[in-house]
């Protein structure tokens, strides 16, 4: 390919655009039916457990669809993030988004999810 022509096609790509061998990847994951049920049981038992843990923090959440959700942790979330991090636990802010006291986490394994909540009730 042409260096100006690259050039041009990298100005307006998407950011984490994915290559070539991860493309191939996702379509055979589109034809494992076996694992895609898995994962998403394991998200919804995620989710659940998440959300009774946040429920007896006394905190607000937004419920959702997603591997992710939003919990009012009714403080700045940026000091939570960095508190979390120095535990080992990324999370992310919502500040730039317009909400100043929300953080978003993903659903992982049990295991995760529960190193998540003892780190979030330490920091709270």
């Amino acid at each position: 390919m042409k260096e100006d022509l690259a050039s041009l096609m990298h100005r307006v790509r998407q950011p984490f655009n994915t290559n070539l061998l991860a493309q191939v990847g996702a379509l055979a994951a589109l034809d494992d039916d076996a694992f895609l049920d898995k994962t998403v049981s394991m998200v919804h038992k995620g989710l659940d457990f998440l959300y009774r843990e946040v429920e007896k923090l006394g905190l607000g959440y937004f419920p959702t669809q997603t591997n992710f959700f939003l919990i009012d942790v009714e403080q700045d979330a940026k000091g939570v993030f960095e508190n979390m991090l120095q535990r080992g636990v990324i999370i992310r802010p919502m500040t730039a988004y317009g909400y100043p006291t929300y953080i978003r986490v993903n659903v992982g394994l049990p295991e995760e999810n529960q190193r998540l909540v003892e780190a979030l009730r330490e920091v709270l």
